[in-house]
């Protein structure tokens, strides 16, 4: 395991704690290209990310993004949504933040 992978969990949790001024200026911690390696090699870190970028869209309030899942949408779809976002990611977007690339689809699939 690398040491960005194993950085990984800190930061999710890192993410969930950032007040939305505090957010406004911010450094990319993983891109979506580096997710989508992780998510063929360490199941376990892209899940976790996954899981985080979707909790985190229903439990604050972040300037431009928020999803309103109802109790009925299951795991499986979220990750089947990112899986499909992740299998080839597009290269204008690839380099691009991993957490915008999926809020915007998360949020697209379940707006409030």
């Amino acid at each position: 395991m690398n040491i960005r992978s194993a950085m990984l969990g800190v930061i999710v949790t890192g993410m969930l704690s950032v007040s939305p001024a505090q957010a406004q200026k911010r450094m990319m911690f993983i891109s979506v290209e580096e997710l989508s390696q992780d998510c063929r090699n360490e199941g376990e870190i892209c899940l976790g990310f996954i899981i985080g970028v979707a909790d985190a869209l229903e439990a604050t309030a972040w300037p431009a993004k928020r999803s309103c899942r109802g109790k009925e949408v299951q795991l499986q779809e979220v990750l089947d949504l990112a899986s499909g976002l992740l299998v080839e990611p597009p290269a204008n977007k690839a380099e691009g933040p991993a957490f915008d690339y999926l809020a915007d689809a998360v949020v697209e699939k379940w707006p409030c």
